[in-house]
């Protein structure tokens, strides 16, 4: 890529050509190099990993938003992590509406942590394959429980879904006597206090939906859509510091 700083698209796309005319004379026949596209605004976030509005054929309309190796477009990525950053996205590149993206994206935290977020946009999903891991794996706690309650083993490369949910036993002794029969479901969390590992608190989002149970929000907040939204506002608002100031604010 080539930064053309100060020139229009058009005048970019131009210096397109003449640079890949120039260069493809440089190397013996059949050897060419084309010119692809440029990018007007674009966010490099990292390596091979960007977004931008491109324009391969019209200078006056972009073809289509590109994005590329950022969260939104992984397939573990949550529906909800997807949604926002996407509208974000738009607001910046489109837009060109920087503040307006970062009240959405203060918004979906409040709107995650008050518990308004849909629970259907909250599935996790991990492909089940045959091999050994070293910790405990959220998906695969799911398919022994399901087990454990007479459902169907998963097949090698099914897709399971699961949510992660809050601590269920509100007992105290009681989950003292399941950390003594099963230890290694937990560890020491904040504050030295014994909780329960996160890959254990993820259930079957049908059990979740019929038994009532709690999901984890502030599982989601931190781990699932803070750093999407701080790679994405990091290059923007001057890095990750900057950016965690002005959508967490109360939180600096």
């Amino acid at each position: 890529m080539i930064l053309c700083r100060g020139k229009t698209v058009a005048e970019a796309m131009n210096m397109g050509e003449i640079l890949a005319e120039r260069i493809s004379d440089l190397f013996p026949h059949p050897i060419r190099l084309e010119f692809e596209k440029v990018y007007r605004p674009f966010i490099l976030v990292g390596k091979k990993r960007y977004v931008g509005a491109m324009y391969s054929a019209n200078p006056e309309s972009h073809d289509k938003i590109d994005i590329k190796g950022l969260d939104t477009v992984r397939r573990n990525c949550t529906l909800y992590v997807s949604r926002i950053t996407k509208d974000c996205i738009k607001d910046i590149i489109e837009k060109g509406n920087i503040d307006a993206a970062v009240e959405r994206a203060r918004k979906a935290v409040d709107d995650l942590l008050s518990g308004g977020a849909d629970a259907a946009e909250l599935i996790l999903y991990r492909t089940h394959a045959k091999k050994k891991y070293k910790s405990a794996q959220a998906h695969l706690c799911v398919v022994d429980k399901r087990i454990a309650r007479g459902g169907e083993p998963a097949k090698v490369c099914d897709r399971i879904p699961y949510v992660i949910c809050k601590e269920w036993v509100t007992d105290e002794e009681e989950l003292q006597k399941q950390r003594k029969d099963r230890p290694h479901e937990f560890a020491e969390g904040e504050n030295r206090a014994v909780q329960r590992k996160v890959a254990y608190r993820a259930e079957d989002p049908d059990y979740v939906k019929e038994k009532g149970l709690s999901i984890d929000y502030a599982y989601y907040e931190c781990k699932q859509l803070k750093r999407p939204l701080l790679r994405l506002f990091g290059p923007v608002l001057g890095g990750e510091k900057k950016a965690a100031s002005k959508i967490w604010p109360t939180n600096n």
